[in-house]
């Protein structure tokens, strides 16, 4: 295989523009419905590196290791040169080094708290960024026709309530970020509905929404560059378990979608940045057997798929692979081991890791390693 340098096609730092910084660090007051470990919170700090461009980002000291970025050069990568580290405690020390830049301006992955310290160098309004990624306010964003049955109610009425129509999925309203299906409770039985309750137990409202028929759910990519045009980068099928779990994404790689879908995902997009939002977003969809399509969950920042979906395309024409499977691969406690484990497989072009996780270095003794990476492949047909 010839190798090359497998480059995004955008950038952030085309996305952003000049003068954007990403921090990418979720605050630890305000990150309820992400995973609760420090560890994985720093580890999902480095998961833009290869597509980052000129654009300065703060992240993990465990992404700032030589075994880590040799791996990723090996592999084909440009990583950010401009990066600033933290080890584990030190986010918000760095995010003050990186507001001592003259007319930066911060990306936030993240909401931050109400009245947070340095929410004035915010790139985006983050009042605007807590509505956006709301789930109560998904009806207001998405057209009529792409919306579930659904209605917001107050948690402990509901749960207070002898009488439920099942099966049902709840959902947490909140202008916290959400992720890995934390915030969502499948409910089919009445021991799933008192899992929920518990679940939910310090929410003010919830979303309950109609059990769908869906047949693929996928989450659609989208970045509003600095002028405001709205552009679809692509898709990934989402991996999720019948308990509403994620774990992972299937990208095929110059595979289609319907024109309806893709409109029905632009459009709260659109709607987005006519208010002011710049940056990237992703529209998580259900198919359903009925053929219709509809939206179930709006996610404004850069989303788990986002950076295999911007590479997709000179990955399958590096390799000629047509599909890839993106997976969280953890490791013994030292990134050396599970870099020389890799290796191979990515010599051969069909792995391809997009982050390498040193927990040792990033302040976590207790911690193995762990990388983001692409499986890829081939579909053959039965006969083959």
């Amino acid at each position: 295989m010839t190798r090359g340098r497998l480059r995004p096609t955008l950038t952030m730092s085309e996305i952003f523009g000049p003068d954007r910084i990403f921090f990418p660090r979720a605050h630890d007051g305000y990150s309820d419905w992400l995973p609760e470990k420090p560890a994985v919170l720093d580890a999902l700090t480095g998961g833009s590196l290869a597509i980052a461009g000129d654009m300065p980002v703060v992240c993990s000291e465990g992404f700032n290791t030589p075994v880590g970025l040799d791996l990723l050069a090996f592999t084909g990568f440009d990583v950010a040169q401009d990066r600033i580290h933290f080890t584990a405690g030190g986010q918000i020390h760095a995010f003050a080094t990186a507001a001592t830049r003259p007319n930066a301006k911060i990306v936030f992955q993240h909401a931050f708290p109400p009245g947070s310290p340095g929410q004035i160098r915010s790139w985006i309004d983050p009042a605007l960024l807590r509505y956006l990624n709301d789930k109560a306010n998904l009806a207001e964003l998405v057209s009529p026709r792409n919306v579930p049955r659904r209605r917001i109610v107050d948690r402990d009425e509901h749960f207070a309530t002898a009488d439920h129509a099942l099966p049902a999925v709840l959902k947490v309203a909140t202008g916290q970020s959400t992720g890995g299906g934390l915030g969502v409770a499948i409910c089919r039985s009445p021991d799933d509905l008192r899992q929920a309750a518990r679940t939910f137990e310090k929410c003010a409202r919830i979303v309950v929404e109609e059990m769908l028929d869906v047949v693929r759910n996928p989450c659609l990519n989208f970045a509003v560059m600095p002028d405001g045009e709205v552009r679809y980068l692509g898709f990934a099928d989402q991996d999720v378990t019948p308990q509403g779990r994620h774990y992972g994404n299937w990208i095929g790689l110059g595979s289609p979608i319907p024109e309806a879908a893709i409109e029905a995902a632009t459009e709260p997009v659109r709607r987005a940045a006519v208010m002011g939002y710049r940056g990237l977003a992703g529209v998580d969809l259900a198919l359903t057997g009925s053929n219709d399509t509809y939206v179930l969950d709006l996610n404004f920042r850069s989303n788990a798929s986002t950076t295999a979906i911007l590479l997709a395309p000179a990955i399958a024409s590096r390799s000629g692979a047509t599909v890839a499977h993106l997976r969280t691969v953890q490791g013994p406690p030292h990134a050396d081991e599970l870099a020389a484990a890799m290796r191979p497989f990515v010599a051969s072009g069909r792995l391809i890791p997009l982050t390498l996780f040193d927990a040792q270095a990033a302040g976590y003794p207790g911690e193995g390693a762990r990388s983001r990476a692409l499986i890829a492949g081939v579909i053959r047909s039965p006969r083959e």
